[in-house]
């Protein structure tokens, strides 16, 4: 076995004597001569003007090669003039008793270009003493580094006599440094490495969640452990939303090898400022309602603000990383005009916009540059049945419009104890200083308006048993009670008698509905929800347009938040069913649907009384 292996380590020395030692080199980096010129007639295989490489060297004897030929040569002593192509990239240098060199262009500098000339020194390395030194290893395949230049996995290698320091390293084991003296006598050196225990490597962001890799290979998701063996690693963590973090890291066997890196936003802020102040914002088709303030990814964004009524506005907006945007917008209105004339003269008029009292007048009036859509007008006169009537105010047009009461009848009415003015179905009755217009649907007698009873509350307080009757207003805006009548929770609406049927908060000889006679009344118009809807809220079905009117009032729901005004109406029955969900009735804009249904008695519904 030790006559094989000294046999190995002579042929490697033998084949490392060999070897031709000698070589060229580039020295520092070329020039361009701007005070040489090109003879225009001078031109390569193509027609192009050549260009011109001066070679300077302390060497003699040079010949040369390049890759698309050399036109010309104007050789003097120590200066060669090559005439080459103008595309040219490589020319090779050749001289006895060296390694030809190539020399590749663009690496040292030189940018040929027609009737340009550039300069480049060459010199020669002179030959060494120098020894073919083995260097064995247990493992195998261990890195040497001599002399701080690393030097791979072989075990051969050309030294020059004398000392030199050596490194052996791989992964797993204790990295050796040595000192070597290279001579004729010493030339086979043997080493051992001693193997090493992989760490526990401990890899923590903030925040978690974000991936590992660990030299390009992938480690799971911090926060994590990991074994690896000391040493140096390339560590990147990503994670979406976030800039990336790339690091080297050192794993030691001495230490905790604990490692926490916080990760940044790849974002930043933008922050509005709109009028109106409830316009809508939209960013890349994304919907972010009346938000402000809205953290964004770096680049651009396509935002859109908008407002019935108004003119959108449209742009584009960069998000730079760490740097916050603020912008003021202000949307340009869309006005139209309207000339409004009322019959009595002395009748109060509201204009009401999207559920909201716009304005109140009496008589007739003129509003220019107002908001341009959709309007209710809704005209009330003591002694006069209230009118109402839906109109559309048009850009940079004048609508006009005439709105009309008739008296209300008033004949064979009776007085009760309780305040309450009654006649017979289809006359109006007073009930607490209010009229209330009736209709026969079938055989069933209904007010025509939602009751508006008691003192206004706010929406984030509970209805109590405090002997006066309580009510809500929509947005806490009185005006909408005027339009649509109080809002009520069931306990407050049935004077908290659960009997089903009881009078309630209705006048006397009236009560609130049953789910029965809900039922009925559906039955009544088979089940055509339009029929049920005054004439400002859907088609006229089989009743006259005179008949139930209901009016999408909404609802007052949870934690005092009202919606769906001019969207949806809920009207409470007397029926309270299992786990105290109460039966309702509910009209809605977009079908003809009647739905009866059940919800809790919490919610503010409106009521609509049925006589005894």
């Amino acid at each position: 076995m030790k006559k094989i292996l000294l046999l190995f380590i002579l042929l490697l020395i033998s084949n490392s004597f060999s070897q031709d030692i000698s070589q060229l080199r580039v020295v520092g980096k070329a020039e361009l001569m701007s005070g040489e010129l090109i003879d225009k007639s001078i031109r390569d295989a193509n027609g192009a003007i050549c260009s011109g490489l001066i070679i300077v060297s302390d060497l003699t004897g040079l010949t040369f090669q390049s890759s698309n030929g050399i036109v010309k040569i104007n050789s003097k002593p120590g200066n060669d003039f090559l005439f080459l192509s103008p595309d040219e990239r490589v020319v090779t240098v050749y001289c006895t008793g060296y390694k030809p060199l190539q020399i590749i262009l663009n690496e040292v500098g030189v940018k040929l270009k027609s009737g340009e000339v550039w300069k480049v020194e060459i010199t020669g390395d002179k030959k060494v003493d120098l020894f073919p030194v083995v260097i064995l290893t247990k493992p195998e395949g261990t890195i040497k580094i001599i002399d701080g230049e690393n030097k791979g996995d072989g075990t051969s290698f050309q030294l020059s006599g004398g000392k030199h320091n050596l490194m052996i390293e791989k992964t797993g084991y204790e990295t050796i440094e040595y000192e070597i003296d290279v001579n004729s006598l010493q030339l086979v050196f043997n080493f051992t490495l001693k193997e090493i225990t992989q760490q526990i490597v401990e890899i923590r962001s903030v925040p978690k969640e974000a991936n590992i890799f660990i030299d390009e290979l992938t480690e799971g998701i911090t926060d994590n452990q990991i074994f690896r063996f000391p040493g140096k690693y390339k560590l990147r963590l990503t994670k979406s939303g976030y800039l990336d973090i790339d690091e080297e890291i050192e794993v030691n066997d001495s230490i905790k090898n604990k490692f926490t890196f916080e990760l940044i936003k790849n974002s930043s802020t933008l922050n509005l400022t709109v009028v109106p102040s409830d316009a809508e914002v939209e960013i890349n088709n994304k919907s972010y309602g009346t938000q402000r303030t809205i953290e964004l990814s770096a680049g651009n964004h396509f935002l859109v603000i908008k407002k019935n009524g108004y003119r959108e506005n449209r742009e584009s907006i960069l998000i730079e990383l760490g740097k916050p945007v603020i912008r003021t917008i202000t949307l340009e209105a869309i006005t139209g005009n309207l000339q409004v004339k009322v019959f009595p003269i002395d009748a109060e008029v509201k204009l009401i916009r999207e559920g909201r009292e716009v304005d109140k007048w009496t008589g007739a009036k003129i509003l220019n540059d107002i908001l341009v859509g959709n309007y209710n007008i809704d005209a009330k006169l003591e002694g006069y049945e209230r009118n109402s009537k839906n109109i559309i105010v048009e850009e940079n047009k004048t609508t006009q419009e005439e709105i009309s009461l008739t008296k209300s009848v008033t004949t064979s009415q009776n007085i009760l104890s309780d305040n309450t003015i009654i006649g017979e179905c289809g006359s109006p009755i007073i009930y607490e200083g209010k009229t209330y217009n009736t209709v026969k649907i079938g055989s069933q007698c209904w007010l025509k308006e939602n009751l508006d009873v008691g003192i206004t509350i706010n929406g984030k307080q509970p209805q109590r048993d405090k002997g006066t009757i309580e009510k809500y207003c929509y947005n806490n805006n009185e005006a909408y009670c005027d339009m649509y009548g109080g809002l009520y929770q069931w306990e407050e609406a049935m004077q908290y008698v659960a009997t089903e049927g009881s009078q309630g908060i209705c006048p006397k000889g009236w009560h609130i509905p049953t789910s029965t006679e809900f039922e009925i009344l559906k039955a009544t118009v088979n089940n055509d929800g339009n029929s049920l809807k005054a004439l400002v809220q859907g088609t006229v079905g089989s009743v006259s347009s005179d008949g139930f009117s209901a009016l999408f009032a909404g609802g007052r729901f949870g934690n005092g938040v009202f919606k769906n005004s001019g969207t949806k109406s809920y009207f409470w029955s007397s029926s309270e069913g299992l786990s105290s969900i109460i039966g309702y009735m509910y009209l809605s804009s977009s079908d003809s649907i009647i739905d009866l249904s059940t919800n809790y008695g919490e919610n503010g519904y409106s009521i609509r009384c049925i006589e005894d």
